[in-house]
């Protein structure tokens, strides 16, 4: 609870700057950098625990010939390009056409062919 008055009070404070940007103007230059540095290590840490973690239980229990690398690659070309708007951009306005096929309608729905 107290983490979340802090990031909402420091986002009212410096509002069109992120942590890295604001971190310098709190802590001054030389710790500032080490706190941004150390937030994107940080992010750049949990993105590669969950790719391991994702690319275990795949190899494990779906895939066990195929080299976790292949996940990897895999699961982090998809969040970079949907990170890029990627899938945003693709399924822009055919969300209902997805939706209302028949793969997804259920027999005893008034809409199934």
């Amino acid at each position: 609870m107290v983490n979340v008055w802090a990031v909402t009070s420091l986002a009212q404070r410096f509002p069109h700057k992120t942590l890295i940007q604001y971190a310098p103007d709190i802590l001054g230059w030389p710790l500032g950098k080490i706190v941004g540095l150390l937030y994107c290590f940080y992010f750049f840490y949990v993105s590669y625990y969950v790719l391991q973690e994702f690319a275990t239980l795949m190899g494990s229990a779906y895939m066990p010939r195929t080299p976790s690398i292949v996940f990897i690659l895999i699961l982090g070309f998809l969040a970079v390009y949907s990170s890029y708007g990627g899938f945003r951009s693709d399924m822009q306005g055919q969300f209902p056409d997805y939706y209302s096929s028949p793969v997804f309608a259920h027999p005893d729905s008034p809409s199934f062919p």
